[in-house]
């Protein structure tokens, strides 16, 4: 990528960052739904994963997270890191909700997803829906 095209995409993603912090600070002010006021960011969210080789294709190579420099499986995506547990002797998590990630080129993943797709389901239950 050339430098005036990644200037680019940082600043959009700074800007992006700012408006999603404005966001998400005025919803946790102002919204009487929360089940706990005042929470603004998860700093990162930790994740039984099984097998590794799947999980690094599903964060790294399809989500683009990039690993942490740490000793820990830890992968980053912005200010933000997965901790990531692919202990074997313990099932995979399987979280009945959604965990939001806002990325800047979505036909990027749209495009890995559909390469990447059928290993991910192997023996999963992964499975990319297009909203």
């Amino acid at each position: 990528m050339d430098k005036p095209v990644a200037d680019s995409a940082r600043e959009t993603l700074r800007v992006l960052n700012e408006k999603l912090s404005s966001l998400v600070l005025e919803a946790s002010r102002n919204n009487e739904t929360l089940d706990v006021g005042g929470i603004v960011w998860f700093e990162h969210v930790n994740l039984v994963c099984g097998e590794k080789s799947l999980t690094e294709l599903f964060y790294i190579d399809l989500l683009g997270c990039k690993r942490d420099k740490s000793k820990s499986f830890h992968v980053n995506i912005g200010q933000q890191q997965f901790h990531l547990n692919t202990n074997s002797e313990q099932p995979s998590q399987r979280i009945n909700g959604t965990i939001g990630i806002s990325v800047v080129d979505l036909d990027g993943i749209r495009r890995r997803a559909a390469e990447l797709g059928k290993q991910l389901s192997q023996n999963t239950e992964y499975l990319f829906v297009d909203h």
